[in-house]
């Protein structure tokens, strides 16, 4: 397996991390660029269909304006929250 640089905060790594790729899985990034993605797998939360205010909206509401193939997956809660910002 080869390993390819990929920041969402420089837009210069997008070509050469996306090249031959047509399927990617998304964890919130903070911005999402066309480049001949043909689906998209995102990690999203409960009730973002519902919910303005969260950004995972934002993020559903882009995909689905670019009308890219997709699966929202919304879990109901994520286990770090119980370990973490729960305790």
């Amino acid at each position: 397996m080869q390993c390819v640089k990929f920041d969402f905060e420089d837009e210069a790594t997008f070509d050469s991390a996306l090249s031959n790729i047509d399927i990617i899985f998304l964890l919130r990034p903070p911005f999402i660029s066309e480049k001949g993605i043909k689906r998209i797998v995102f990690l999203s939360v409960q009730g973002a269909e519902k919910n303005t205010l969260i950004p995972h909206r934002k993020i559903e509401l882009l995909i689905l304006k670019y009308e890219i193939d997709y699966i929202f997956i919304r879990p109901s809660y994520f286990m770090q929250n119980l370990t973490t910002t729960l305790i």
